[in-house]
């Protein structure tokens, strides 16, 4: 995505031959968060979630109403679930696939109390898991915290922007 023209494209790799196709903006907004499972990109604007087919780039939007998921810090996709970090709170939120490229409404994924007000990123791979402002990472497993230690680093981070990781990966 070009966060600056608030477009998105699709960049396809066959062999040698590169194709950049621009993704419709009138029908998707200025999406603030992308994820993408399977063949389909999800994405979050301000009226809600929508996805592109990479097949055809057939747009569906209005997926989940931005009503139902208050303001969100990041979107995951996992297993063709999409989960939400919302900004501000204690809430991860899931919301299952169901025929047809439908979606149910957000529920809470957490089965405890954690104070994830300052959450800047989370990932999944399997687990969730969330990283705060300073470094701080929590890992969860089935909506409840896990024991996780991050081991290696001399230095504490003092700054933090983003984690990532997949089911394909062995690292976080």
């Amino acid at each position: 995505s070009d966060r600056a023209a608030s477009n998105v494209f699709m960049i396809t790799l066959k062999g040698e031959q590169l194709t950049v196709e621009k993704i419709d903006q009138g029908k998707i907004g200025s999406p603030s968060s992308l994820t993408f499972y399977d063949e389909t990109v999800f994405g979050i604007e301000k009226m809600g979630v929508f996805s592109v087919s990479l097949k055809g780039l057939e747009v569906k939007t209005s997926l989940i109403q931005a009503s139902d998921l208050g303001a969100v810090k990041g979107l995951r996709s996992y297993l063709g679930n999409l989960y939400f970090l919302q900004s501000g709170s204690s809430a991860v939120f899931k919301s299952s696939a169901l025929t047809d490229g439908e979606y149910s409404k957000p529920l809470p994924w957490l089965k405890e109390e954690r104070d994830l007000s300052q959450a800047v990123s989370f990932s999944i791979a399997g687990s969730i898991y969330v990283l705060e402002s300073n470094g701080r990472i929590f890992k969860f497993e089935a909506g409840k915290m896990a024991e996780f230690t991050v081991t290696g680093f001399d230095d504490a981070f003092s700054s933090t922007s983003a984690i990532y990781t997949d089911s394909l990966s062995s690292y976080l």
